[in-house]
């Protein structure tokens, strides 16, 4: 389905909402203080597993929150990496061109958190 790259951008700050959670901030902060080599590694399949994880769960903050905290440091630094570069791209593009993706918000999410940050 047809949307603009704001509604996207929107969409998916709406879906990512329990990220800015102060305590998942923290922990990812902590990653990146304690452990900077870290910081740009990709552990896709990992990555890719918790995407589609949390795809099932959508809205449901307490199971994200619990995922998100226990995942592995290099696993929840690479989700928020990849939040970071779509929501950076996504903001940077004019917010009134159409873009096509999947009507769905878990497949939307699996298609932008999966692969489409790879593009931007």
């Amino acid at each position: 389905m047809l949307y603009t790259v704001n509604d996207i951008r929107v969409r998916l700050g709406r879906i990512m909402n329990v990220v800015l959670d102060a305590e998942i901030n923290q922990k990812y902060r902590s990653i990146t203080f304690l452990h900077p080599d870290l910081v740009g590694t990709t552990f896709d399949k990992e990555t890719n597993d918790l995407v589609l994880e949390l795809s099932q769960h959508l809205y449901d903050n307490d199971y994200w929150k619990k995922s998100l905290l226990s995942a592995k440091p290099e696993v929840l630094s690479t989700f928020i990496i990849r939040y970071h570069i779509l929501s950076t791209s996504l903001a940077e593009r004019n917010q009134f061109l159409p873009a096509n993706v999947p009507e769905q918000d878990s497949e939307f999410f699996v298609v932008m958190m999966n692969q489409l940050w790879k593009s931007v």
